[in-house]
């Protein structure tokens, strides 16, 4: 067990937080950071894996460190010592490099809206996902930002989108094909990467109803 104090960097402000971070990962496999390191190393790996082409089929891998034996341990120490939190998301500074410590950080949606990268890659549908445990809408073009947000394998939105499910895990997913008008303006100016592209949620009043 390890005593630290953690300082990231947030929106231009420094944070100082307390952290007592064990070795003890062995009981992780159903959590959100366990499912954002295993879609991570898929991504980059397996080519049967939705939006490989863009990350392994690019050359993008990642790192030894985070790879190998104590892989997901080392992940989950330097995600505690740089910020995670349960609303962020992994991102790396630099778009056309590795998954590795000095090229990663965790950052906010909102952050997210305001990263641009060079691509022309465009979506093909609108998805919708609604939680009703939750009470939340959210909307999102790219089915692997949410599966690495939301810790939901791909696959099973797909299913759903293809009434193969009714719904899954309290979700419930619709999609709805995009004109080409539609997918021209889905990008702002500056053109981001599927990798890069946000999703927006948002939480239903009482009286809204979900889709």
């Amino acid at each position: 067990m390890e005593e630290i104090y953690s300082t990231f960097l947030r929106n231009g402000k420094l944070f100082t937080r307390r952290l007592v971070i064990t070795n003890k990962t062995h009981n992780m496999s159903n959590s959100r950071i366990y499912s954002i390191w295993k879609g991570m190393r898929a991504r980059c790996s397996n080519p049967n894996r939705p939006g490989y082409k863009f990350y392994g089929g690019r050359g993008i891998h990642v790192c030894d460190d985070w790879n190998g034996k104590n892989g997901f341990e080392n992940f989950h120490i330097w995600s505690m010592r740089h910020g995670y939190e349960e609303t962020l998301t992994i991102d790396r500074i630099n778009a056309t490099k590795d998954y590795c410590p000095m090229n990663c950080q965790w950052i906010s949606l909102s952050e997210n809206v305001s990263k641009a990268v060079n691509g022309k890659h465009r979506p093909e549908y609108k998805f919708t996902a609604a939680n009703k445990n939750e009470n939340l809408i959210v909307t999102f073009y790219f089915v692997k930002k949410f599966e690495e947000i939301y810790g939901i394998d791909s696959r099973r939105i797909y299913e759903c989108c293809s009434n193969k499910r009714s719904e899954y895990n309290s979700w419930k997913f619709h999609r709805k094909k995009l004109t080409r008008i539609e997918r021209q303006e889905t990008i702002p100016h500056g053109s981001t990467m599927e990798d890069e592209f946000p999703l927006e949620a948002r939480r239903l009043c009482d009286n809204q109803s979900m889709i």
